[in-house]
């Protein structure tokens, strides 16, 4: 059976991530401050939403991944069609 579906990079441009990391860096300065953490803590903290930061990109990537491929080919068609083959 042939392959149909082929995977194409999504048009998806570079984005600027200064100022979001600029603006991250003093939200978790203002919650250090607020809480009166310890450094230890403080370092703790911004590992934990450095790791949520990156989770939540890597879910956005395939969420946007998935909207590309979903409106590049028609999957029902296809699925039709390799049924047709089958009975054939």
């Amino acid at each position: 059976m042939p392959v149909r579906a082929t995977r194409r990079e999504p048009p998806i441009g570079p984005v600027d991530m200064k100022p979001v990391e600029a603006e991250f860096q003093s939200l978790m300065e203002r919650c250090a401050d607020g809480l009166n953490l310890s450094m230890t803590h403080t370092i703790l903290v911004w590992c934990l939403l450095g790791r949520a930061w990156i989770a939540g990109t890597r879910s956005y990537q395939a969420e946007v991944t998935a909207m590309v491929f979903e409106g590049a080919s028609d999957v029902a068609q296809e699925a039709l069609e390799w049924l047709d083959e089958g009975e054939g």
